[in-house]
C-alpha cells in the first residue's frame, strides 16, 4: 500500500482508460487528492469540468509517463492495442472486469472458479489474462451489477423497463467501486477478485422496493421493450468481502436499502442544481 506520507512526497499520475460512470468517480477522488489525472474518452466534451486532462483514446501513446497508476475499464470490444503504449510506463494496474466470467455459478467468492463457456466470458478472460501477464503490478476487480445516481432499477422502473424474477442478483453502488477502485491502485494486492454489497436480492424484491420509493407500479411483464432485454440473466450471489479485507476498507452502502435512496437524492440534488449526471 502506498502510504499518505509518500502520497505527500510525490505527486500521483492517475491514467483512466475509459473514463465513464465509474471512472469520473475515480477521477474526482485522486483530483481531491492533489493527483494529475488524464483520462481518456470517446467524447471529451462529456467530460469538460471534470478537472481532469481530457484525451482522445486513440492519443493514448502521446500522454502516458513513466509511474503512472492505471483504470482500466474499456471493455474488451473496445479499441484494439491499448495495452501496447502503458508497456514500458505503468506502474500499477487496475482492471475492472465482470462477474459475467463466473457463468452460471450460483454463489461466488474469490475462490470460484472462472467458466468461459460464453463469448461474452471468453473476452472477459482473455483481457484478464493480458493484463495478469503484463509488466505492471496488477489487480482485476470483477464488479457485480453497477448502480448509483441515473443507472438502476430506481430509473429502468420508472420506464416500465425493468425486470421481474425469483433470480439473484449482486450490485455495487458506483461510489463504494470508485473507493474499491482507489484503494487498489495505491496497494500492492494482485489477483482476481469479486466486487459486491451484502445484499443480493431477486430482481423481484428491488422493483417492490423501488416501486414503493417512487410510488409507480411493478410492471408484471417486466420489460416492455425488446431492444431492453435484461442483461443479467444468471442467478447469482455475489460475495465480496475479500477484496474488502484486503484492501482495508468499509461499504458505505452495504444494501441497495441504503444506496438506492441516496442515489435517488444524489439525482434530485443534480436536477435542482441543474447538473449533468454522470
Amino acid at each position: 500500500m502506498i502510504s499518505r506520507t509518500k502520497q505527500m512526497e510525490e505527486t500521483l499520475d492517475i491514467l483512466i482508460v475509459g473514463c465513464g460512470y465509474t471512472g469520473q468517480r475515480v477521477a474526482k477522488r485522486f483530483l481531491g487528492m492533489g493527483a494529475r489525472v488524464t483520462a481518456t474518452t470517446r467524447n471529451p466534451q462529456r467530460l469538460a469540468g471534470l478537472g481532469a486532462e481530457i484525451i482522445n483514446t486513440a492519443d493514448l501513446r502521446k500522454h502516458v509517463r513513466p509511474g503512472m497508476l492505471v483504470l482500466h475499464s474499456i471493455p474488451p470490444d473496445g479499441p484494439e492495442g491499448l495495452l501496447d503504449p502503458l508497456r514500458n510506463t505503468a506502474r500499477r494496474l487496475v482492471y475492472l472486469s465482470s462477474t459475467s466470467v463466473y457463468g452460471a455459478a450460483s454463489v461466488v467468492n474469490e475462490s470460484t472458479p472462472v467458466d468461459e463457456g460464453t463469448d461474452r466470458a471468453r473476452a472477459r478472460l482473455e483481457a484478464e489474462r493480458a493484463i495478469a501477464e503484463g509488466p505492471w503490478s496488477s489487480l482485476i476487480l470483477r464488479p457485480a451489477a453497477i448502480y448509483g445516481p441515473g443507472r438502476g432499477v430506481q430509473e429502468s422502473i420508472q420506464r416500465g423497463e425493468h425486470s421481474v424474477s425469483d433470480r439473484f442478483v449482486s450490485r455495487i453502488h458506483v461510489d463504494d467501486l470508485a473507493e474499491h477502485v482507489e484503494a487498489a491502485l495505491l496497494s500492492t494486492i494482485s489477483g482476481p477478485y469479486p466486487v459486491a454489497d451484502e445484499e443480493p436480492c431477486t430482481s423481484r424484491d428491488i422493483a417492490a422496493f423501488c416501486a414503493r420509493l417512487l410510488n409507480v407500479p411493478v410492471t408484471p411483464a417486466g420489460h416492455k421493450r425488446a431492444d431492453r432485454m435484461p442483461r443479467f440473466a444468471n442467478n447469482r450471489r455475489v460475495d465480496g468481502s475479500s477484496i474488502r479485507k484486503a484492501l482495508g476498507i468499509e461499504l458505505n452502502y452495504p444494501s441497495y436499502r441504503v444506496g438506492i435512496p441516496a442515489a435517488l437524492s444524489a439525482e434530485t440534488i443534480t436536477a435542482n442544481a441543474g447538473g449533468q449526471k454522470i
